[in-house]
């Protein structure tokens, strides 16, 4: 493919996508970020979300994606940062990767929480910056029918061609050998540790295999992923949204579900806040809990007993009356929080023992490394579309036949807690579970349900928990 040929590819591309109607009004600025030219929308809006377009990493522009940009930053709320990053043939990979890191990168800087968002090529690029920047706790990935895999090896590229796109693919990875890497090959990198992601795909795409083999691998990884398949869509749907009310249709579903998780993956910043508020109140009305309990007090023996040999993690340990309990009992203990305040408060109350400031979310814990683990009334806080990602770490971190523990409070329902101990302000949802419900999800993450009990104490109104083992 000769350069006056894609030259006059984007121009038609541009040509289209300016006969296009235009996304709804609101303000914009293009400047640089990082280096990297980019639009604003929204600028004082938050979250942020750093938007890539597609274009098969050859064409496509801020113009050609202006009004899809519009439409999601409108749909969201958020201030929506789209990148003009460099394009192949002239800056083949790793320029645009580059690119993504050095916007992601400053504007992580800042007080606003980032998330990042792709159609196509923007997908891989965005999947590629996260991974590279594992120090940077992205709110969500919100991918549309994205590259994963640079060798096109999958059946429904073969159903619905792929030779174009071949081209394009090699003009960015001119090296063949490249394109199996894990550097660039979504389906062979290691996916650990990326944030929740919205992965949609389309029946009639040359890309949805792949993009549905990513989603799998995602989940594999412990990643709360939500997927689904278009029914009757085309590749990058929302290109059709001014022709077709089908595909106007899918493109709403998209921007829904990317707005309820922007609004929804707060909730982790929102608890490390609350916590962080309420620490020192918290300890004073928990700390002698434990002594009017006698059935929780025998659930805590009895895991002690089972566990042979080696360290156990109370992950969300609050401000560590749990693991000082277990410590007691002749458990090698440690603790691990979400808020950097609790920690502090459990390391000058328990001091000796080891507490950790980390993410059950995302367990900075080699596998099988642990002979136990128990999560006290720390699951409350996590929402159902978090809660298997998060019980797939707890049973990576664990050895095999490894007990878990786990109490949480029984009900039907979620409510939002905006005041607490000591009267001070809380932003978090307090999410209520049957038994029988935590029991379902436990085994669907790999462990053996062996007992469960429902209570009453000063723990709580209504309590449960819940003796596992993780499955070899």
């Amino acid at each position: 493919m000769l350069i006056d040929d894609i030259v006059a590819m984007r121009a038609r591309s541009r040509a289209r996508a300016a006969a296009r109607q235009p996304g709804p009004a609101m303000p914009t600025e293009d400047r640089l970020i990082g280096g990297v030219p980019v639009r604003v929308y929204q600028p004082d809006a938050r979250p942020v979300v750093v938007y890539l377009h597609g274009g098969g990493f050859v064409f496509c522009d801020l113009e050609t994606h202006d009004s899809l940009v519009r439409r999601l930053a409108a749909a969201t709320g958020a201030c929506v940062v789209a990148v003009d990053y460099r394009l192949a043939p002239e800056h083949p990979w790793p320029a645009a990767v580059d690119d993504t890191v050095a916007v992601i990168t400053a504007l992580s800087a800042g007080d606003r929480p980032v998330a990042v968002a792709g159609d196509s090529a923007g997908g891989m690029l965005a999947v590629l910056a996260a991974l590279r920047l594992p120090e940077v706790p992205l709110l969500a990935l919100l991918l549309m029918c994205p590259n994963a895999d640079p060798t096109l090896s999958s059946p429904s590229v073969a159903e619905f061609g792929g030779a174009t796109l071949r081209e394009w693919i090699d003009l960015w990875l001119p090296d063949p050998a490249v394109h199996t890497s894990a550097e660039v090959n979504l389906l062979a990198a290691d996916l650990r540790g990326l944030p929740p992601t919205l992965l949609v795909t389309a029946e009639l795409d040359a890309l949805r295999d792949e993009g549905e083999a990513l989603a799998a691998r995602l989940t594999d990884a412990g990643v709360p992923v939500r997927h689904w398949r278009e029914a009757g869509a085309e590749h990058n749907f929302p290109t059709l949204h001014d022709s077709s009310p089908e595909a106007a249709a899918a493109e709403d579903r998209y921007l829904l579900a990317a707005a309820e998780i922007l609004n929804g993956a707060g909730w982790l910043a929102d608890t490390r806040s609350s916590y962080d508020t309420v620490a020192g109140s918290y300890a004073d009305q928990v700390r002698d809990l434990l002594a009017d309990t006698p059935y929780e007090q025998s659930a805590l023996a009895l895991f002690a007993d089972f566990v042979r040999g080696g360290p156990v993690a109370d992950v969300g340990c609050g401000s560590g009356r749990i693991t000082a309990h277990l410590h007691e009992l002749g458990v090698d203990a440690f603790g691990i929080d979400l808020s950097p305040k609790m920690v502090e408060v459990a390391r000058a109350e328990h001091p000796g023992l080891r507490f950790d400031v980390g993410s059950m979310t995302d367990l900075a814990l080699a596998d099988e490394s642990v002979a136990g683990l128990v999560a006290w009334y720390s699951l409350i806080h996590v929402p159902d579309d978090a809660l298997g990602a998060v019980l797939k770490h707890f049973r990576r971190v664990l050895r095999p036949g490894g007990p878990l523990l786990v109490s949480f409070h029984v009900g039907d329902d979620s409510r939002l807690k905006t005041e607490g101990y000591g009267g001070h302000p809380m932003k978090v949802y307090v999410h209520r579970r049957q038994p029988d419900q935590m029991a379902a999800r436990l085994r669907e993450a790999g462990f053996a349900v062996e007992a469960q009990m429902t209570l009453t104490s000063a723990e709580s109104r209504l309590g449960a928990i819940v003796f596992a083992r993780r499955q070899s």
